[in-house]
Parts: structure tokens; C-alpha cells; sequence
């Protein structure tokens, strides 16, 4: 049961704790960026290429949906080397990010001696682009305006990294899945088919960004689309032990959030088992369930 339980934890979460390291007055918590799998998902462009210039004055814009009093904005451009998704045939686009806030830090509460400091988690910066920078960026399309934004701070990856290389190899991946879904879910390929239902499942679960709950609706995709998502997880193996960053069909069965009305009844056994009745459920219901995307409430 522990083990469903972390299970189930992890299907919600696009985030993880990396690590904690000592501070004078507490403990700071590192975050781990999200896998590229999910960046992907939640992307409506994703681009590689060269910031040509930053334009000298800021704009004001919505920094999410309703936003009345708006935010302060560089915009980039950027030169795309590599279209990956969402940006074909174009050469250059624009990308903004907000000026950077640096909020003011003071000292850590005093600590006894002996008595572990207070956990602390420093503020997450904000996503800030510069002259000449190469990089990998996971774009979503202002909600307002005409140019992109990179609202989460790891929506980019600069070429310095050690990881570009095979970070953007695992996006292009990814991104091709998204270009043409139904070619990866139809694919004669059993790895290529889970893999496709699992990334679209993590877009669809995943609620836009900047609404309020009140602004966000969930709709069922088409019959023909859901089934073979349904299907396409079937195809995995539930047990393979696999690293953080990769695609686990586990985890997509729980973003499903199945309840009792989908006759679904969470099963108090795991391993083999687990997977089994899962697999049971995915091949009774895919003519009948439909997976649900969650969408702007004023859109269709």
C-alpha cells in the first residue's frame, strides 16, 4: 500500500527534491527541474536557438489570465537554428521573460544548539535570456500577446550545459511525438506506442497555466485518440526499473484520475499484481472511458 501511495504522489508532482545543503541558519532545499518528457508536454513550441538581440524597452503584459495590474517584460529575439515543435518554417521569434525581482533575504531564525535549523526553500528565479546565448527553450504562447514566454525556470537549457547535447536529443524525441501523435499511438512499435500515450497524457492532465481553478474545465478527447491511449499503456512494462527523467506508465495510469464512477477501485496489492489489474482496466474500459483533457473554461 505504501508503495501505491508514493506512487500516486509522484503522478502529481512535475517536480522532486534534488538535495539539501546546509546554511548558516537553516536547511535550503534544491528543486529538480522537470523531466523533458513533461517540459515537452506542457510546451507549445519548443526551439533551439540564438538570442540576436534584447529589445531596450520593457513591455507590460498579463502574467496570467485576468492579470489587471500586468508585469514588466524583456522581449528577446531569437534566431531558431532548430524548429523542433510548434515554430515550423519560422526563422526568428520573440520571447519574453519578466525582469528579474531580487527579494530581499534577512538572517535565518536564531537556532539552539542542538535543535536542527528550520528547512528553507530560496525563491525560484525567474527565466532571463542575454545576448549571443544558445539554448534549447520550451516556449508556451502568451494567453495576450504575440510572442512566447518561458514561464517555468527550466524552460531553457543553455548550450553550455553538460547536458545540452543529449537533453536536446531527448526533446527532438519527444517533440516528434507531439508533432503527430496519432503516428507514434498507430506506430507498429510497442515501445514507440506506450511512450505516445504516456506523453499525451501528461499534457492533457496538465492544468494551463495561470487560471484559476474556476477557469479550468475538463473535456474528453475523441473516442478513436483515448482508446489507443488506453491500449498504448498496456504495452509497457510496469515494473522495469527506471531512472528519474523517464517516461513511467505507472505514473500515467494515476494522472488518469480514475474514481469509483469509472469503476475503478484502487487495489491494496503492488508489484506484478498492481500492474496486472491496471492492464485489466485499461483493456476493459477503452472502448468505453474517455480520457479527459483540462482546457480554458471559456474555450472550446
Amino acid at each position: 500500500m505504501k508503495r501505491l501511495m508514493l506512487a500516486a504522489l509522484a503522478g502529481l508532482s512535475c517536480f522532486a527534491l534534488l538535495a539539501t545543503t546546509p546554511s548558516a541558519n537553516g536547511l535550503v532545499i534544491a528543486i529538480r527541474p522537470a523531466a523533458i518528457p513533461q517540459r515537452v508536454a506542457r510546451a507549445d513550441a519548443v526551439v533551439v536557438g540564438t538570442v540576436t538581440s534584447i529589445e531596450p524597452k520593457t513591455v507590460k503584459a498579463a502574467r496570467y489570465v485576468g492579470d489587471t495590474e500586468k508585469g514588466d517584460y524583456h522581449v528577446a529575439v531569437v534566431k531558431v537554428d532548430e524548429a523542433l515543435m510548434g515554430v515550423k518554417g519560422l526563422t526568428h521569434i520573440k520571447v519574453a521573460f519578466q525582469v528579474p525581482m531580487v527579494p530581499e533575504i534577512g538572517p535565518g531564525p536564531s537556532v539552539r544548539p542542538g535543535i536542527r535549523p528550520p528547512i528553507r526553500r530560496p525563491p525560484v528565479q525567474p527565466v532571463t535570456l542575454t545576448k549571443g546565448q544558445e539554448v534549447c527553450l520550451f516556449l508556451r504562447q502568451h494567453p495576450e500577446e504575440s510572442f512566447y514566454i518561458a514561464p517555468n525556470f527550466d524552460d531553457v537549457i543553455d548550450k553550455k550545459s553538460p547536458e545540452f547535447k543529449a537533453q536536446v536529443a531527448e526533446a527532438k524525441r519527444y517533440a516528434k511525438i507531439m508533432e503527430n501523435p496519432m503516428v507514434g499511438l498507430k506506430s507498429d512499435n510497442k515501445e514507440e506506442r506506450w511512450m505516445t500515450a504516456a506523453v499525451l497524457i501528461a499534457r492533457y492532465r496538465t492544468a494551463p497555466q495561470g487560471l484559476a481553478a474556476d477557469k479550468v474545465k475538463q473535456e474528453p478527447i475523441s473516442a478513436e485518440e483515448s482508446k489507443l491511449i488506453l491500449l498504448g499503456l498496456t504495452e509497457a512494462n510496469w515494473n522495469a526499473p527506471r531512472q528519474f527523467g523517464s517516461l513511467n506508465p505507472q505514473q500515467a495510469f494515476f494522472q488518469l484520475g480514475l474514481t469509483p464512477q469509472d469503476g475503478w477501485k484502487q487495489p491494496q496489492v503492488g508489484g506484478p499484481q498492481f500492474e496486472a489489474i491496471c492492464k485489466d482496466w485499461l483493456k476493459a474500459n477503452a472502448e468505453k472511458y474517455r480520457v479527459k483533457r483540462y482546457v480554458a473554461a471559456d474555450k472550446k
